[in-house]
């Protein structure tokens, strides 16, 4: 019996160990033309709400999938919230990849208390017209800013085709309409935001304005 039992502990773990793989990521600072290691987490996008946290820039994970990659950059009193996705599948060696981190990025005050955040471009506050690019040298964004908040962002994929575009109401945080792009660049639906109260307002409509759906979030602002 014991050496049965012992055979099945051994296919368990080893099956265990199988089912777990490693990823090492690094960060290249287009500001700073360097590569980094920042502490970062992976969220997958359907397992719920589990954070990954990683631990000398590794992070082991159990199955392949989408995953949200969240990591901050501190200067000074300001946080640069760094977000990307990237697709994991199992690997029999440690995955090992170098992340982009874009020159406009959206900043917020290290103080807790302090809600103030703003766009900037490296160290310059974003205003007036700003464009960046994905590390292929295509748009990767374009918008128009005061004081480093937003008035109307374009957002790029890495083909340079059209992925969302958002007007603000300058000064708020959410959006007041954003537009989606389908993989050709071409418009596909639009959301007009309405606040009230304790509640965001969302009206969904196709590319012809065709009403699709309402719904209703909580408003965090």
């Amino acid at each position: 019996m014991f050496d049965i039992m012992t055979f099945i502990l051994i296919g368990v773990l080893a099956f265990t160990q199988k089912e777990t793989f490693e990823v090492k990521l690094y960060f290249y600072n287009d500001c700073t033309n360097s590569v980094e290691m920042l502490d970062y987490n992976l969220i997958k996008f359907d397992s719920g709400n589990e954070v990954l946290s990683s631990v000398n820039s590794k992070v082991s994970i159990k199955s392949e999938g989408l995953y949200l990659v969240s990591a901050s950059i501190i200067e000074g009193n300001r946080e640069n919230r760094v977000n990307d996705t990237i697709y994991l599948q199992p690997s029999p060696k440690t995955y090992i990849d170098t992340l982009f981190i874009p020159k406009i990025r959206f900043t917020v005050n290290k103080n807790l208390l302090d809600k103030d955040w703003s766009f900037f471009n490296c160290d310059k506050i974003c205003t007036g017209k700003e464009v960046d690019y994905h590390a292929n040298g295509n748009q990767r964004l374009s918008g128009i800013f005061k004081d480093g908040k937003p008035i109307e962002v374009t957002y790029y994929r890495e083909n340079g085709r059209k992925r969302l575009k958002k007007n603000y109401k300058l000064g708020q945080i959410n959006y007041r309409r954003i537009e989606f792009f389908d993989l050709e660049g071409n418009l596909e639906r639009y959301e007009i935001c309405t606040e009230k109260n304790s509640k965001i307002i969302i009206k969904v409509f196709d590319s012809e304005g065709m009403f699709l759906m309402k719904r209703i979030e909580n408003n965090y602002h």
